[in-house]
């Protein structure tokens, strides 16, 4: 990654937010409806993210391994939320969903998504641009076939697996919320997401 700040930094950054968005609202929700509070176990166990724009607070000096701690920051912290709270309240796993799908939704609105993008824009948009997978040089995500209507990416390897590990938690409940999110964020659109094997993925659009 170049040693001074550019678009990828940026991007990069505001997927660390997304995902410290959505487990704030998750956090609110264990405290307005379970009467759960996990916020200063892991303010004080994992850190925050603070809510300033990019250039006020990283580390020029160190970009890569600013954005890293980021990244290990938000993983942590949602790892240990979700893990908790469906352990002590396993029915809110409908409301989380509901979380992921309407974060989904106003990203997408903010980006004024509509039927005009392709299919590969809608991937970089919804996948690429949103959701954290460890950093650009980790190639997570390979595409296997494109054209207009079509996508189909496959993941390599798994960079959240070890967060979930380190607080017995089960991985697979942050894939499935995952793919919420890209639902929500192709609601508005002519294009449909499929998880076809958990390691296999595609977007497709209706032929006109």
């Amino acid at each position: 990654m170049s040693v001074h700040l550019g678009p990828i930094h940026y991007c990069l950054y505001n997927k660390i937010k997304i995902q410290d968005k959505i487990t704030e609202d998750i956090l609110l929700l264990a405290e307005d409806n379970y009467n759960s509070n996990y916020r200063e176990y892991m303010d004080k166990e994992y850190g925050i993210i603070e809510k300033k724009p990019l250039e006020e607070i990283i580390d020029e000096s160190n970009i890569h391994g600013w954005l890293q701690e980021g990244i290990h920051i938000v993983e942590k912290r949602l790892a240990y939320l979700l893990t908790n709270l469906l352990k002590e309240h396993a029915e809110s796993i409908e409301q989380i969903k509901e979380i992921y799908k309407n974060t989904g939704i106003k990203e997408a609105e903010r980006i004024q998504i509509n039927n005009e993008f392709t299919a590969s824009e809608l991937y970089k948009t919804a996948v690429n641009d949103s959701l954290l997978d460890g950093m650009p040089c980790d190639h997570v995500n390979s595409v296997k076939a494109r054209d207009d209507n079509n996508i189909s990416w496959k993941r390599n390897s798994d960079v959240h697996e070890e967060f979930w590990q380190a607080v017995d938690g089960d991985v697979s409940n942050y894939h499935n919320l995952r793919d919420e999110y890209i639902k929500g964020f192709l609601t508005n659109t002519d294009a449909t997401y499929e998880n076809i094997n958990d390691s296999s993925f595609k977007i497709f659009k209706e032929n006109k």
